[in-house]
């Protein structure tokens, strides 16, 4: 049974009892065990099941976080784990406003970081906001990189079922919560599973999945990128890439297995640089163009058609979903190479050369329609939109319109709100949401991207639309204007700005359909 005493809560889990402690007034348990340690014996195998503990497990402080690349630029800093990488790093963090309280809904997340980088525990994740509206919030962490999102078996036949492990360790945390969440106060017939970046592609990833449905009622995927998986083809391609750079043998699983971890990460990081210095041809197009070597597999047991075929085929009937993306996704990364390399050849015709690839024959037709949309907005609103449509808001829109043919509570957002830094240049950028949706705005990583701005007001109005959705699968919250379902046929979409409007369409639908017609979209 759960108990508390003052600032030592104890909560008891199916493998033992652990200890919480009090952060921003609700009771916090970090980095419990969901699966056992994926090294060892269990490398590169699917996740298994944690070992019990006798005492109580101390959870009043983060420990392991898993292995992982390194990024340059703004990220880097900011995107770097707190807490050392370690192998008991299967964990997950449980916010809740009382251990005894009964049948509260619960919200499981799902860090990004384009599945090679973060970790659970940075702090504009914390669920203290969302603990005192009456939400558990789960923070979990997952294998990334090439421990995570390599396609071993068709490679490695004796290594079946090693495929999509960090999704699979999505799964287990998931299970986790259905078996452990009552403990915390919870509801595991009310959870809803959420994550931006690659975490949106995660959730979109899980929603085609049959493994995950049983496991919660509502969806938010937040600014998830496109391609959000690899064929078995493209996943072929990568591995036998990332085993050059191991210098392993196909079939030689016991040289596989032998090596350090921190050769699969240098191995991991060289792939990475590699396709960011525009080498990648080796790795196929999708690979190359979104430089995300680490991605899911569909063609598998764990995830049997891409995403968009899922959702068609009803993988997600009756969940509901609320999906959105930032104005200006792409305009921090252009920001800042501009300014971090500012003799670069970053231009609108550089990005224009990216057309045939992804658009073949439509390429003139495509620069000609952006060079024309924003001939008076600046070389880099004209870039950043153009990266910005192909990679997030298109494929966002696409989800919507899936989906809808599967529940009428389908709910489209647009966050509009700029960074006030770099004098205006960031925009209303990739990731700028997050601290606004977890209203934790005053911690050191959401400072790096909000500045000093007056925003308290505007980030809890954002984070109550989340708040509401969660409990009722409908974000309006009675302020402001009403937040219309997605028509596949009108559009509707919720602007997020401090002053709120409803646009039919927050990307235009012919705009959208260039690019849903695209060689990378139809490569699904």
């Amino acid at each position: 049974m759960s108990q508390s005493h003052d600032d030592n809560p104890v909560a008891s889990t199916l493998c033992g009892d652990v200890r919480g402690c009090i952060e921003q007034g609700v009771m916090v348990f970090k980095d419990i065990p969901y699966a056992a340690p994926p090294f060892g014996e269990n490398l590169l195998r699917p996740p298994m099941p944690p070992q019990a503990w006798s005492g109580v497990l101390d959870g009043t402080q983060h420990r392991a976080t898993c292995p992982q690349l390194e990024v340059p630029g703004l990220f880097n800093e900011l995107s770097s784990p707190k807490f050392p990488a370690g192998e008991d790093c299967l964990n997950l963090t449980v916010y809740t406003p009382d251990i005894n309280a009964k049948d509260l809904p619960v919200y499981v997340w799902i860090h990004g970081g384009g599945y090679f980088i973060g970790c659970s525990s940075d702090a504009v994740y914390h669920g203290g906001s969302f603990a005192k509206n009456g939400v558990i919030l789960v923070a979990i962490n997952y294998r990334l990189g090439p421990f995570g999102y390599l396609h071993f078996e068709d490679l490695f036949p004796e290594l079946e079922g090693s495929d999509n492990l960090g999704m699979r360790d999505q799964i287990a945390a998931l299970a986790w919560v259905r078996d452990n969440i009552a403990a915390f106060g919870g509801d595991p017939d009310s959870v809803t599973i959420g994550g931006e970046s690659a975490g949106g592609m995660a959730v979109n990833a899980l929603l085609a999945s049959p493994s995950a449905a049983p496991f919660y009622a509502r969806a938010i995927p937040q600014s998830p990128a496109f391609p959000n998986e690899h064929s078995r083809d493209e996943a072929n391609l990568v591995m036998s890439q990332f085993l050059k750079k191991l210098g392993v043998a196909p079939g030689d699983t016991d040289a596989l297995l032998s090596q350090s971890i921190d050769a699969f990460v240098g191995a991991g990081q060289a792939m990475y640089l590699e396709l960011m210095a525009g080498q990648g041809a080796e790795y196929g197009l999708r690979p190359s163009v979104s430089v995300m070597p680490f991605q899911p597999t569909y063609g598998t047991s764990i995830l049997p058609l891409p995403h968009d075929q899922a959702l068609c085929a009803g993988s997600a009937k009756g969940k509901d979903l609320m999906i959105g993306f930032t104005k200006e996704e792409n305009r921090i990364f252009l920001a800042d190479m501009a300014e971090s390399s500012p003799d670069s050849l970053l231009t609108p015709e550089m990005q224009e050369g990216l057309l045939p690839f992804l658009v073949g024959e439509k390429a003139g037709e495509v620069a000609e329609l952006y060079r024309e949309e924003y001939k008076d907005r600046g070389e880099l609103s004209h870039m950043s939109a153009l990266r910005s449509d192909w990679m997030f808001n298109a494929g966002a829109l696409m989800v919507a319109d899936r989906q809808s043919a599967q529940t009428e509570n389908v709910w489209v957002y647009r966050f509009d709100w700029p960074s006030p830094l770099n004098d205006g240049q960031r925009g209303a950028h990739h990731f700028l949401d997050v601290p606004f949706t977890f209203n934790q705005i005053d911690t050191w990583q959401a400072e790096a991207f909000v500045g000093d701005a007056d925003c308290a007001a505007f980030a809890q109005t954002v984070h109550a639309h989340w708040v509401a959705f969660i409990k009722t699968g409908d974000p309006n919250t009675g302020s402001g204007p009403h937040w219309p379902a997605f028509d596949p046929e009108k559009g509707g979409a919720y602007i997020l700005d401090e002053q709120a409007r409803v646009v039919d369409w927050p990307l235009k639908p012919e705009i959208r359909d260039l690019w849903l017609e695209s060689t990378v979209y139809q490569a699904a």
